[in-house]
């Protein structure tokens, strides 16, 4: 077995402190899942204080300058090519995160906990002005966080990029005008159409129980394995 180089035992390192990380995301994630799916109104609070501290975590071990210098240390021509790939990912949400005090992660991912509730609310009783301050905080802490990230790019440009990094505003700002000049009016002459389709097998009651065995049939189909998730 041919013993490794330098580079890769930093690369496998640093890999063990970024999956750390990324447990502690995990961990955040269910924590939102069962805010959004199973816990109470009453318990936004306390939640809302539990995801923030675990972002702050998260936020503070992926700007430890271990991880800047591991990543400094290691010599691209050394690892394969999928490793290189993961390298450029890690750099490109370090340098990122090294930008964004830790106060800000904070109030961030406490005033999305918060909102959400109000969403709710605000959705089921019809009433945007439940919402609207929650909104209105959430708008000046993401601009805050652009900011600080790229002061000289307009901020809807900064936040797109944290989920394409790759695909550039521009190219899906004209693919979706594109995609908007032809369907419109396409829309519209199906809305025109005298043909009406039956619309019976759309509208039906649908048991709960024989969604959720369609539902695990295809999960089956694609591969899950029930032992290590629900």
């Amino acid at each position: 077995m041919p013993s490794q180089t330098d580079s890769e035992k930093i690369y496998n390192k640093l890999i063990r402190k970024i999956k750390r990380i990324k447990n502690i995301g995990n961990a955040e994630g269910l924590l939102r899942w069962d805010q959004q799916v199973m816990m109470p109104n009453a318990g936004t609070p306390a939640r809302s204080q539990q995801l923030s501290a675990l972002s702050s975590i998260q936020h503070e071990l992926l700007t430890d300058e271990k991880i800047g210098k591991m990543l400094d240390e290691i010599d691209e021509e050394e690892i394969s090519k999928e490793r290189r790939s993961a390298i450029r990912e890690i750099k490109r949400e370090f340098e990122r995160a090294k930008r964004l005090p830790t106060e800000l992660i904070e109030k961030i991912s406490k005033a999305s906990s918060e909102a959400f509730s109000k969403w709710l609310k605000s959705k089921e009783e019809n009433d945007f002005s439940i919402f609207a301050p929650n909104l209105e905080k959430l708008i000046e802490l993401k601009t805050k966080y652009a900011e600080y990230i790229d002061p000289d790019v307009a901020p809807y440009q900064v936040l797109f990029e944290d989920y394409e990094p790759y695909l550039g505003l521009e190219i899906a700002s004209d693919t979706l005008s594109k995609l908007r000049k032809e369907l419109v009016p396409f829309i519209e002459k199906i809305k025109e159409s005298e043909v009406k389709p039956d619309r019976s097998t759309f509208e039906n009651n649908f048991s709960g129980e024989k969604q959720r065995e369609f539902a695990q049939h295809v999960l089956d189909i694609l591969g899950f394995k029930w032992e290590y998730g629900r």
